[in-house]
């Protein structure tokens, strides 16, 4: 079952909420915007009888209010100037009541955040650490670094589990939802093994956000420049991280509101 969708006719990000407010019960008209690639996602969503940790707690959620916290720990993939992805995190997963931690900024890499190295302005693991409640019983940290760092395959790989392992460590019960990065060029395929590894050997969930948008490289209606999306290709992939890893019973319940594009794109 796909989630709900509403539109309104904007192009802009700055009256979502407005949106949000005034359409919730108006369902997105099936010719606004890209057809194909909603369809895309709901076929790429895995078809699963056993619930994964993440759907475990979100039904918690749903059934119970237990001030679920998501925390968004990423680079420019997530936060940057221009395609207000936090924004959406918020519209969409304050509707089930969750609370959206913003752990990602522009530049930061997986050894920075390991390292608690602001750099420019940079998130770390103990802003993440400080953001989740007890042991993390009620908190899933989405993780998605590594196309800022650097080094061999193996460099990249131990800064990233790294940073896992050390925030797990601090909070045994939390819920962590490896995403790996869309494509990045060279590093596209080197990230994707070392995600696929680290999430076989921690046994954690891996939502691989690259064949979603991959088709789409070319296509100025999602991509900002080569390695970033726009605003709209952010909603479009946060759409698909939230397929993956919430309930059915909240994925129901949840309504995306859509930035408008007039025509579909081949």
């Amino acid at each position: 079952m796909e989630i709900n969708r509403m539109v309104r006719g904007t192009s802009t990000a700055g009256n979502l909420f407005d949106s949000l407010n005034e359409s919730l019960d108006v369902i997105e008209s099936t010719t606004i915007g890209n057809q194909k690639l909603r369809d895309d996602i709901d076929a790429i969503v895995p078809s699963e009888s056993t619930l994964t940790a993440a759907q475990i707690l979100f039904d918690k959620q749903a059934n119970g209010n237990i001030g679920m916290t998501y925390i968004v720990s990423g680079d420019s993939h997530r936060n940057n100037s221009y395609n207000n992805m936090i924004e959406y995190y918020n519209i969409l997963l304050n509707q089930a009541g969750v609370t959206v931690v913003n752990n990602a900024a522009s530049g930061q890499s997986g050894l920075d955040w390991l390292n608690n190295d602001t750099g420019g302005g940079g998130t770390t693991l103990q802003e993440a650490i400080d953001a989740t409640s007890g042991t993390g019983a009620t908190t899933l940290l989405e993780y998605s670094f590594g196309v800022n760092d650097s080094g061999t395959e193996a460099d990249m790989k131990a800064a990233i589990k790294g940073g896992i392992e050390a925030y797990l460590t601090a909070k045994p019960d939390a819920t962590v939802v490896l995403c790996s990065p869309i494509r990045t060029g060279f590093k596209n395929t080197t990230l994707i093994n070392i995600y696929e590894e680290i999430s076989a050997e921690l046994n954690l969930q891996l939502v691989k956000t690259f064949p979603v948008i991959e088709p789409y490289d070319n296509d100025s209606r999602f991509k900002q420049d080569e390695e970033h999306l726009s605003a709209y290709g952010s909603q479009r992939l946060l759409h698909f991280i939230l397929s993956n890893i919430v309930s059915e019973k909240v994925r129901s319940s949840i309504k995306i509101p859509d930035l408008g594009v007039p025509t579909i794109p081949a």
